[in-house]
């Protein structure tokens, strides 16, 4: 039996911002704090999902907190430096998986930090799924990015176990017939997922162990 592992990216693999990094951004941004953080959490899914420009978005968090940003391209250089630093230990971890398993990355990313990954972590674009949001259009918890995601694989839903550090998303991918687990650390990490390659039960999906699964062009439906 083959199975497949999908990861997250930040929070999992890559790092998240750090408070230097967020530091960095409220000097080009020229503003911090609730008035530019608030917005840029909650405007986000359009910049995440490839359909706005980093401009466009940052003039959206700008206008939202009646401000105005002089040097927006800064803006961008700022946040994408910020989502740059690999979790090196991680990294090696999913490479050296990649040659026992199909692996896979899903990860709500816009274009601009895309284009960073691809430059900087060009091991990415080696493996077999990779699903980014701000290139096919779509984020999690959206079933699409999940069929894409293990239709890249090759493998059936209930065959691929996901990582990811946000609950809502795990439990998402539990609904979408894939095995699910919260990250908490490459060492707990790492004896579920020898587990679950060799065969044992390990983040049942939504429909149990034992239910067939059938992979449709419309999401999954049970036997």
């Amino acid at each position: 039996m083959t199975r497949g592992v999908l990861f997250d990216l930040y929070g999992v693999v890559m790092r998240v911002q750090t408070p230097e990094a967020i530091a960095a951004i409220e000097r080009a941004a020229g503003f911090g704090g609730p008035d530019l953080w608030e917005p840029f959490w909650a405007l986000r899914a359009p910049y995440d999902h490839g359909v706005q420009s980093g401009r466009a978005y940052w003039a959206a968090v700008a206008a939202t907190s009646g401000r105005s940003i002089a040097d927006p391209d800064a803006v961008i250089a700022a946040e994408v430096a910020g989502w740059s630093w690999p979790d090196d230990q991680m990294v090696d971890y999913v490479r050296g998986l990649a040659r026992r398993c199909p692996v896979g990355v899903l990860s709500d990313v816009p274009v601009d930090v895309i284009e960073m990954l691809e430059r900087d972590q060009p091991w990415i674009g080696q493996l077999p799924s990779v699903t980014l949001s701000g290139r096919v259009g779509k984020g999690k918890p959206d079933a699409a990015v999940f069929r894409l995601a293990v239709a890249g694989l090759g493998l059936a839903p209930q065959d691929v176990l996901f990582t990811d550090d946000r609950p809502r998303n795990v439990e998402a991918a539990r609904r979408c017939g894939l095995r699910g687990v919260v990250f908490e650390g490459l060492d707990a990490l790492r004896p579920l997922v020898d587990a679950h390659l060799a065969g044992r039960d390990v983040g049942l999906p939504r429909h149990g162990p034992r239910s067939a699964m059938v992979w449709q062009p419309d999401g999954i439906q049970e036997e």
